[in-house]
């Protein structure tokens, strides 16, 4: 499956997306991180995309998160489903202290789509504090997951 337009308009725009690589220091533990949310190998101090740079390696990027993401899901989910867990999974990760982890991953995947639904807001602290913007963010993927 793969992500909807409004799905990638929906992260593009809950990401700070920096052409400047910055240390994310929300992130438990700090990351380097440029465009938009992009981190890994190779993402460092001073490193700097132009706009271009930055949209064809999100785009790349994206791609190849939408298949991972869909090889970790073992029931069919809607277009407004997989977006919500796009995004999600952008944030958290796809690996196993992420969403490969997770009871929401478990629920889903057992047909608990309630279940599922209720965990998604259980992914907004920063280390043990509530953080508001994550909190926010949360609350909007379990609007659109649920078609609310």
């Amino acid at each position: 499956m793969n992500v909807s337009d409004a799905g990638v308009r929906f992260v593009r725009d809950r990401e700070r997306c920096e052409l400047v690589a910055y240390l994310d220091r929300r992130a438990v533990p700090p990351v380097w991180t440029i465009g938009c949310g992009m981190t890994g190998p190779g993402i460092v101090e001073h490193l700097v995309w132009t706009a271009s740079e930055e949209r064809a390696r999100f785009d790349a990027r994206m791609q190849m998160h939408c298949a991972q993401l869909s090889a970790q899901l073992l029931q069919p989910v809607t277009q407004a489903q997989f977006d919500a867990l796009v995004s999600l999974t952008w944030n958290i990760g796809l690996g196993q202290k992420g969403f490969a982890g997770s009871t929401l991953r478990s629920k889903l995947n057992a047909g608990d789509l309630p279940g599922a639904a209720r965990e998604f807001t259980r992914w907004c602290h920063t280390g043990h504090l509530v953080d508001e913007d994550l909190l926010h963010r949360r609350t909007a993927e379990l609007v659109m997951f649920c078609g609310w």
